[in-house]
């Protein structure tokens, strides 16, 4: 809802509901009251109004991340972000970052939309078929998706995605020409796009070269992967000798797991992450990894929101799929 529906519900004028928001002095007890009250009913977010309504144009992006705890410990989260909000005041634009927790919570961005708080929003870490976020995507606002979808939805829609299909793919041909015979995968969470994509990725190569493999379901939080690696290891004595982790988190982690178990892993398998976090360089062994290109990715993002924010009867389809690299290091 928009300060223009709140104004024709109550029968006044924008102006009118604009004195109600700013505590005008000289508005009747009797209209607070009822302009209160609509904007109550339909959680109406009043910030910015004033300045709208005075012809001043916000500039700001909303950036959104589905949490489950990983934004503390997430080095990927936390370089895009740094990245996508230097980018954004370069070109002028605030940046508004905001967690969602829930499901629900996006009635929380729409609103912010409505009520004219942010231009564009960005959204990262979603997982798949939220029918609440589905329906905001549906509408007209600017929405630039990180690794959620692979088909644009409308023309508002950005699709900025790491190449998690091949990225999967150029894993397990590592491991394989390394000489690992026997390989795991321990996978992200698969109700999200890029958990999802790198396993189909990494199996499709195992399937057609006929190299055994193993999935072991697990999380893009590396604390959460290494608690079930560590259950791995108790059920399991015979050890593959090549291991594929989602996302270099869980690799940091998997291998903190082996040295407390000690096993060396420079004498018995290879281990290669995905997105080449700058922790990758720190750890030892230092990480093989994936390379997605994190920045262009964040750079891309910003271009591309801004483009359709500031030419509002755009067309034009974005859709940015990253550029990966191996990167071989010491694992």
């Amino acid at each position: 809802m928009k300060i223009e529906d709140i104004a024709k519900e109550a029968g006044v004028s924008k102006g009118t509901i604009s004195k109600v928001i700013n505590g005008y002095p000289n508005i009747s007890e009797e209209l607070k009251q009822k302009v209160n009250e609509i904007i109550k009913k339909n959680n109406f977010v009043p910030n910015n109004s004033a300045r709208n309504l005075a012809g001043k144009k916000n500039k700001v992006i909303g950036l959104f991340i589905y949490d489950k705890g990983e934004l503390k410990t997430s080095a990927f989260f936390q370089s895009f972000v740094g990245i996508a909000v230097d980018e954004a005041e370069k070109k002028g634009y605030s940046v508004l970052l905001s967690i969602i927790k829930s499901d629900e919570m996006f009635e929380k961005m729409k609103n912010f939309y409505d009520s004219g708080v942010i231009n564009g929003a960005i959204l990262i870490g979603m997982k798949s078929n939220i029918k609440e976020l589905d329906a905001i995507i549906e509408k007209d606002y600017k929405i630039a998706l990180i690794d959620y979808l692979d088909v644009c939805l409308n023309p508002n829609t950005i699709l900025i995605n790491s190449n998690n299909f091949f990225g999967g793919k150029l894993a397990a041909n590592y491991l394989v020409k390394k000489g690992c015979k026997n390989l795991l995968h321990v996978s992200g969470d698969l109700d999200k796009f890029a958990g999802k994509e790198r396993l189909k990725g990494f199996e499709e190569f195992c399937l057609q070269n006929k190299v055994n493999y193993e999935i072991l379901e697990a999380s893009f939080n590396g604390f959460l992967s290494k608690g079930i690696f560590q259950k791995y290891l108790k059920e399991n004595k015979n050890l593959p000798d090549g291991i594929f982790c989602a996302n270099d988190e869980t690799a940091i982690n998997i291998i903190k797991c082996l040295e407390e178990s000690n096993i060396d892993i420079s004498k018995t398998l290879k281990i290669i992450g995905f997105d080449n976090v700058d922790l990758s360089t720190y750890i030892s062994p230092k990480l093989t990894t994936i390379d997605v290109d994190l920045k262009t990715m964040a750079i891309k993002t910003i271009e591309c929101l801004i483009g359709k924010i500031e030419d509002k009867n755009s067309k034009k389809i974005y859709k940015y799929e990253s550029e990966i690299e191996l990167i071989e290091r010491e694992s």
